[in-house]
Formats: structure tokens, C-alpha cells, sequence
């Protein structure tokens, strides 16, 4: 973005600059009102003493000529006071205007400006696509987020309202679509998108996305009987949760089109959609995904705040519950262990291969592309693609992948963590052999 707003960099902060606005106008009420006192003030050399009146045959002239002298004085200041008019944002150049509109790049507080204000909502009006792409990439906080949330979008018109059945060729069209995706620039996503795609995409991360990190963050930590504050939440936190919503998603809109999906069982095997969806991402990011489905079906068919957001999908109104996309999407099923073990046979992959060379996978601290500690920890060091119905259902409802390790090492949790996973590992091994 700073092709289009060269001089961002020598702009202050917004509260420093509108602290130094209000300054330079108390400023000038101050020396106003410093001036009309002047004038009027006794003591000055234009007034007689304390007492005293004029006599004499001079007195009325002199009275007459002090009388004109204030009055000019007077007529000066006013006319000063008016020539200055007062320095308010909406009286600023449109140059300042439109720089302070780039600065307030936090989605609340643009759209309290642009509500309150006329003239920055017309300011806003002509530069509303590169605001809404500086906004939204601000919000998320990392750039890999923008090309999820653009797939999002992209895959939404896929199939319109009234669809019942997938079409194979356009969702696998797509999915060659979003390998592409995720390896593009900021610039070049926000290229691609249009001003209606970036509106949509702002209003799904305000109304859905934000308000279900928060939703769903508080499920998992009840579920294993932590805090549910939330102030705590570090950034990489946010951001798994963010990018595994993205992603859920994503996976209905190419999968579940409708309320017709069972027909789509005659369209995708499930083989097929592991190797084609979840192929595409790490063994511990699946484990995101398949977490996130675990809380929503927990949350099926429960009147709370979590159905209340999740009815706020504009593609999905007329269904009244999203929550049925969870029901309907399978996922549980397409990530038994039995699909795995025929995808490793049927279609190896660079991670199965990784994992027979017993490549090491430690926790190198809290990263976008690192494996968490809670992972890491349950496989010893080692990558292991395995997922799905191999892990305890319990530690999926506590979100195990989602938490930092300083948060997982600080709270009871991790006792409760290991005792679940060494009493299921024996189940495990027997299963894998």
C-alpha cells in the first residue's frame, strides 16, 4: 500500500495528531481571549485612574475619542477573529483527510468516522477499495489470513443460493485456485479482488470471524474447566483460530453446497476430499480444522451465542442453523483412520514420506508455519501425519492445537493434556501397528 499513500510515513499517530489539533486550537481561543482582555483591562495607559473623571472643556472630545479608539480596536479584533476561522477535521484539505483515513486502520474506529462525518464518508466513497484492503490486512495481522479470507469469498459464488449438487470440475478447479492463493503478495490479492469482494470479505471477518475466535476460544476453555478469559489470547493463537474458520469455511463451500448435500456422497468419495482438501495442508492444521467441526457439533442444535453468529452468514440466511453445515460436512468421516491409511497406500504424499524418514518436528517456539507444543509434545519430535479419529475427542474439544505453549505449560491444563493422551496412545499404536 504505500504506492498510494507516499507520505503515510511522516504522518504521526491519530491520537498524537488529533492531540496536536485540539492543542493549536486551544491555542488560538487563548490568545483571543488574551486579547480581549487586553483591550478591556484597567490599568492600561488609555484609561484614567481609579476615581477619577475627565473636566474641563476637553473632557467630552477626549470621551468621544476614547469611545472611537476602542470601537476601531474592536472592529479590528472582530474582524481578525473572523479571518481565522476555526480548525476543525471535516475544514481540513482533502490531502489530510484522506491521509487520516489511511492511519485509522482499525476497522471500528473507520467505520465510527465514516458514520459520524458526511465529509469523511465522502472522502471515504473515493478511496473505499485500498481502505477496506489496508483495514481488513491490518485486522488479520498476517498476510497468509488475506489470501484465506479472499478464498473464502472466491469460493462463496461458486455455487449461488438454490445449488443442491457440487459440480466436480469447479471444485477442483478451485482448489488448484487457492494453492496458487496462498502463495501470493498482499498486493497481489488485494489486485485480484474486487471493491464489492473486499466489502463482503470485511463484513464476514466483523460479523462472523472475529465474534467466533472469540466464541469458540471460550468453548475450548470451558471444556476442560480453564479461565474463559480471554484477554490473554497472543496473537498466533488468534490467528489459528482465525485461519482453521477460514478454512471450515472454505470446506463447505466447495463441499457442501446446500441442503441437497447427500447428493454430493455420489459426487466426492471421501477419499477423494482428503487427498484434494486436506492434502493441502500440515497434519496439525488439519487437527484445526477437525477441532473446530468437533465445537460446532457440540454447539449443534443450543441456543447460544455461537448459533446467534453463525446465522450472520449471508450465504447460508435462509437456513436459519450454519450449524448443519457441520452436520452435513462429514468431516469426522472423511478423517477416519481407515481413508488414511488408503490414501497412504492409494496416494503417498511428501508428509507420509517425511514421516518414514522420521523427520524431526520439535517446537521451535510459537510460529504461523511451526507445529504447536501440545503437538509436538504428543508425537515426541517427530513428524507424524496422522490425525483425525486417531486423536481423543476430548482433547479436540479443548482445542489442544490452537494454545501457545507458554499459555499450555502455565495452567493445569498440561497435566490433564498428558494424562489424556498416555492413556490413549496404547489405542493408537494398536491401530497403527
Amino acid at each position: 500500500m504505500n504506492h498510494i499513500i507516499p507520505a503515510l510515513a511522516d504522518l504521526p499517530t491519530m491520537p498524537k495528531f488529533l492531540a496536536k489539533l485540539r492543542r493549536l486550537t486551544r491555542a488560538r481561543n487563548v490568545a483571543s481571549s488574551s486579547a480581549e482582555g487586553r483591550s478591556s483591562k484597567p490599568g492600561t495607559v488609555l484609561d484614567p485612574p481609579p476615581g477619577s473623571a475627565p473636566h474641563g472643556p476637553c473632557a467630552h472630545r477626549d470621551a468621544g475619542a476614547t469611545a472611537r479608539t476602542t470601537n476601531t480596536a474592536a472592529a479590528r479584533l472582530g474582524a481578525a477573529h473572523r479571518a481565522t476561522p476555526t480548525i476543525t477535521l471535516e475544514t481540513l484539505p482533502p490531502e489530510l483527510r484522506r491521509q487520516i483515513l489511511f492511519a485509522t486502520i482499525d476497522l471500528e474506529d473507520l467505520r465510527a468516522l465514516v458514520l459520524a462525518s458526511p465529509v469523511f464518508y465522502q472522502q471515504y466513497l473515493l478511496d473505499r477499495k485500498p481502505l477496506l484492503g489496508a483495514a481488513l490486512t491490518a485486522a488479520l495481522g498476517y498476510p497468509s489470513l488475506l489470501a484465506e479470507a479472499y478464498a473464502g469469498q472466491a469460493s462463496s459464488s461458486l455455487y449461488p443460493p438454490g445449488v443442491l449438487e457440487t459440480n466436480p470440475f469447479l471444485t477442483i478447479q478451485f482448489q488448484y485456485t487457492y494453492r496458487s492463493l496462498r502463495t501470493a503478495t498482499t498486493p497481489t490479492i488485494l489486485q485480484k479482488a474486487c471493491e464489492a469482494d473486499l466489502a463482503s470479505m470485511v463484513f464476514f471477518y466483523r460479523c462472523v470471524v472475529r465474534p467466533l475466535v472469540t466464541e469458540c476460544a471460550t468453548r475450548f476453555r470451558k471444556n476442560y474447566g480453564a479461565s474463559p478469559e480471554l484477554e490473554d489470547l497472543s496473537s498466533t493463537e488468534r490467528m489459528r483460530l482465525t485461519r482453521a474458520l477460514y478454512r471450515f469455511q472454505l470446506y463447505c463451500n466447495l463441499y457442501v453446497p446446500g441442503r441437497g448435500a447427500e447428493r454430493m456422497w455420489l459426487r466426492f468419495q471421501d477419499l477423494e476430499i482428503l487427498k484434494g482438501f486436506f492434502g493441502m495442508f500440515t497434519p496439525w492444521e488439519i487437527e484445526e480444522i477437525d477441532c473446530l467441526n468437533h465445537v460446532l457439533l457440540q454447539a449443534r442444535g443450543e441456543v447460544t451465542v455461537l448459533g446467534k453468529i453463525l446465522r450472520r452468514v449471508p450465504r447460508h440466511k435462509d437456513k436459519n442453523q450454519y450449524m448443519e453445515q457441520a452436520v452435513s460436512a462429514r468431516i469426522c468421516q472423511v478423517l477416519r483412520w481407515t481413508i488414511q491409511s488408503s490414501r497412504r497406500v492409494l496416494y503417498p504424499s511428501p508428509a507420509d514420506q517425511a514421516e518414514a524418514r522420521r523427520e524431526v518436528s520439535r517446537f521451535t517456539g510459537d510460529r504461523e508455519d511451526g507445529p504447536p507444543l501440545a503437538w509436538a509434545v504428543m508425537w515426541q519430535g517427530l513428524y507424524r501425519n496422522r490425525y483425525g479419529s486417531l486423536i481423543p475427542d476430548n482433547l479436540k474439544l479443548w482445542g489442544y492445537v490452537f494454545w501457545d505453549g507458554e499459555w499450555l505449560l502455565s495452567t493445569p491444563v498440561k497435566e490433564a493434556f498428558l494424562e489424556t493422551w498416555k492413556a490413549h496412545l496404547p489405542v493408537v499404536r494398536s491401530i497403527i501397528g
